[in-house]
């Protein structure tokens, strides 16, 4: 999840869904398990909710990625 929505990020939780192809409640309940690590960020935008990665941890992500591929 973290991979995708550094690609599609700022996302709304259904554009979220879609490009992990799982179901509202699947996406929701590891969105919540995220934020309460403070690793993403859910901030309003009009009527919507949009779901970010927390800036403090972009480049800690990514060396982790990153370190994954190669381990």
């Amino acid at each position: 999840m973290i991979y995708e929505l550094q690609s599609i990020q700022p996302a709304a939780l259904e554009t979220i869904c879609d490009a992990l192809g799982q179901c509202r409640t699947t996406t929701w309940k590891q969105l919540k398990a995220l934020i309460k690590l403070e690793l993403v960020v859910c901030t309003s935008f009009e009527d919507e909710s949009l779901y970010c990665l927390n800036g403090r941890y972009n480049k800690i992500i990514s060396e982790s990625l990153f370190d994954g591929l190669f381990d």
